[in-house]
């Protein structure tokens, strides 16, 4: 694996930017891991959106699905990584690397949410472990 090589999603709106393809997967994976609300797919225009009320216990529970898919994803690689031989283990690093850049280069788009919260977890994750 190479720093350069699977670079194969282009951002929408930036030009010769692109992202891998696992990397746009995992953040559709987290966005999506949190259901809507019935009402908010029933939905099809944004004002009926902003005029459906729903109870701010469901907006909690629609952030702890999204952290648990990433606490889930992060605690698997990170096994992995310390599991794993040491020349097996360059890979793996060159893959979180890779992982991480995405990540930051998606940080302020607003079509992928979960970048912020994707890095957040690995941070906390990380921050567990060191101390």
């Amino acid at each position: 694996f190479s720093k350069r090589a699977a670079r194969a999603y282009h951002l929408p709106d930036e030009e010769q930017k692109q992202i891998q393809m696992i990397s746009a997967l995992l953040l559709q994976l987290v966005l999506h891991s949190a259901n809507l609300p019935e009402t908010f797919r029933r939905a099809s225009t944004n004002s009926a959106i902003f005029e459906t009320a729903i109870e701010t216990n469901y907006l909690i529970k629609c952030n702890e699905a999204a952290t648990e898919t990433c606490v889930s994803f992060w605690t698997h690689v990170l096994q992995r990584l310390t599991s794993v031989k040491s020349q097996d283990a360059s890979e793996v690093k060159v893959i979180i690397e890779n992982l991480v850049l995405d990540l930051l280069t998606t940080l302020n788009l607003p079509e992928f949410p979960a970048s912020s919260l994707v890095l957040e977890v690995l941070c906390v994750l990380l921050l567990q472990n060191a101390g």
